[in-house]
């Protein structure tokens, strides 16, 4: 008779559950022409002045969108994919655009560059895969980030982050998903879709 009770509440709680979730509105967003991606509704882009006051970041990024509180970000940066145009990309004899194998082997390369930047670093996804017919390198992790607040005093961050890593068209591209580590729960599935929809 319990479990009978227990296998009724369940659909129950799973609408409970469903209802009581965030679920995020996104819109279609047109990055200089280049980039097509779901950007949350109620994110604002940052403007070049914002970035580097706010952020104090060393070279600006093609776009960067923020919640309200500035704590949830998205950012695209764009560059000119120096390897674009030589013979052998990564070991491979395809000119212009990198395969999946490329990436395979650049991917190494890419965690390491992770590693090195943050602390505590734990892996939840690491793969190659395609998002929209193009070949990109996805990581999803948790993190310790270390910085300076605005008054030059050292803090420590757990994050949340989805980077993604991409070539097209003789660019290079980084896109970066993070948010505070005590928010994962409300933003997993809002950055899966978002990660799904970039289209370069």
């Amino acid at each position: 008779m319990k479990k009978r009770y227990l296998l009724l509440a369940i659909p129950a709680l799973l609408t409970l559950f469903a209802f009581t979730m965030k679920k995020v509105k996104t819109k279609r967003e047109n990055i200089n022409r280049r980039v097509i991606m779901q950007i949350p509704e109620k994110f604002q882009e940052l403007s070049e002045e914002d970035i580097i006051k706010d952020y104090g970041v060393q070279r600006v990024p093609l776009a960067m969108f923020t919640n309200e509180i500035g704590d949830v970000t998205i950012t695209v940066s764009e560059t000119i994919d120096s390897l674009a145009n030589s013979s052998l990309v990564f070991g491979s004899s395809k000119k212009h655009e990198r395969t999946i194998h490329d990436l395979e082997i650049e991917k190494a390369f890419r965690k390491s560059s992770i590693m090195a930047n943050f602390e505590k670093v734990t892996f939840s996804k690491e793969e190659v895969r395609e998002l929209n017919k193009v070949p990109f390198i996805i990581f999803e992790f948790d993190s310790k980030l270390v910085g300076k607040d605005k008054n030059e005093e050292e803090v420590e961050t757990e994050m949340y982050n989805y980077i993604l890593y991409g070539h097209r068209r003789n660019r290079s591209y980084v896109i970066n998903l993070a948010a505070p580590l005590h928010k994962k729960v409300d933003w997993k599935e809002t950055f899966d879709f978002i990660v799904n929809s970039v289209n370069i």
